[in-house]
């Protein structure tokens, strides 16, 4: 059991056009390239990259406000690394974003650091990867924006960003699950000990 806040597929992005997904922002604060929408075998995802642009990309897609009423809500997403070269992405946070058009990034937080990344590729593609769960517990009682954040340009950070299957979410295990699944076991060649 649990509660879903806010969940993104992708499902309905129309290919090669800038995403406009209702209560998101796409936004272009410098250049003019946005998060587009991409498919691949029947998969919907948001995408971006620098390569062939004509100058310095910096991008923002923002999600709908999202209110947290739970310390274990969590956020997670999917991503892919395409040709990469440069380390253009960062997922932000922020409690005081406005839902404008205007982007104060000293009023956005980084939660880029909470989670794992699927090692990178200088040619061709990673796989799909989920980048594991970051708790927004220090956010409960707060309404907040997600953003995904491209910062490139064409000369020399050009990677592709993919991103997929967003969401935000609590979930609460029931009596069951509740076991220390973290404790060490050995084996002595006969049977499993607690270690």
């Amino acid at each position: 059991s649990g509660t879903e806040y806010a969940k993104q597929d992708f499902e309905t992005v129309t290919a090669k056009q800038d995403i406009a997904l209702e209560g998101w922002k796409n936004l272009d604060l410098i250049g003019s390239k946005k998060w587009i929408g991409k498919s691949y075998n029947g998969n919907s995802y948001a995408e971006i990259s620098a390569y062939n642009a004509s100058a310095t990309v910096d991008s923002w897609l923002i999600s709908p406000a999202v209110t947290i009423d739970s310390e274990s809500a969590t956020i997670t997403f999917d991503i892919v690394f395409g040709h990469y070269k440069g380390d253009c992405f960062d997922i932000l946070v922020s409690d005081n974003y406005n839902g404008g058009d205007e982007i104060d990034p000293t009023k956005w937080t980084s939660l880029k650091d909470k989670f794992t990344y699927p090692e990178p590729l200088t040619s061709g593609y990673t796989a799909l990867t989920n980048v594991g769960k970051a708790s927004l517990a220090s956010y409960k009682g707060k309404t907040v924006y997600f953003a995904f954040h491209y910062s490139g340009n064409p000369t020399d950070k050009t990677t592709t960003i993919q991103i997929d299957n967003f969401a935000v979410s609590s979930t609460v295990l029931s009596k069951t699950n509740e076991k220390p699944y973290s404790a060490l076991y050995k084996f002595n060649g006969t049977s499993w000990s607690l270690n």
